[in-house]
């Protein structure tokens, strides 16, 4: 599997998307931020694939769990689909759902999920969205605490990392 291929789909996919905080930093230089910390943390080059792409059935329409079977095959696809959230339910039972959730994902899913919480607590540290409030913000660190404390079989240079960003994110004031 090319991870030249799984970016030329993220970027094609996530063309133009940012994301929500003030610097509007592009949706593809998380996701590359993601892949790297997965591959850092020992992920083979499917997890390496399913955290590039991770957000593409979420916020790429069409894209389908079945067109990312087609073209990149099924483990990654499944990757996704283990760590995709429901965008028709309402945003607090998705929360309340990626708890549940995450004590019964597999090892590499696992390790994608904390390198997306590693990298967005980093994100809303640098740079916040507008408005967030310091009530909201905590309410965003508490939710990854919880999500990355329950998920099973992650490295522990993974979890010390996540911890130190979580740490300094506290030093950061917010309006």
């Amino acid at each position: 599997m090319e991870r030249l291929g799984d970016r030329h789909k993220a970027g094609v996919c996530h063309a133009g998307q940012c994301r929500k905080d003030a610097a509007k930093e592009p949706i593809t230089k998380h996701l590359e931020e993601v892949s790297s910390l997965v591959k850092a943390w020992s992920g083979s080059e499917e997890a390496i694939a399913a955290a590039c792409l991770r957000d593409s059935v979420e916020g790429c329409s069409p894209t389908s769990h079945e067109d990312l079977v087609e073209e990149f095959e099924k483990r990654p696809a499944d990757f996704f689909a283990e760590r995709t959230d429901d965008k028709s339910l309402m945003n607090q039972m998705r929360k309340e759902l990626q708890i549940e959730k995450a004590t019964k994902k597999t090892p590499e899913p696992s390790l994608v999920k904390l390198a997306d919480k590693t990298s967005s607590v980093e994100a809303i540290a640098k740079s916040p969205p507008k408005g967030l409030v310091t009530s909201t913000a905590f309410a965003v660190d508490r939710l990854g605490r919880n999500v990355v404390t329950t998920l099973p079989d992650l490295p522990q240079k993974g979890l010390n990392k996540f911890k130190r960003r979580c740490v300094r994110r506290q030093s950061f004031k917010l309006t």
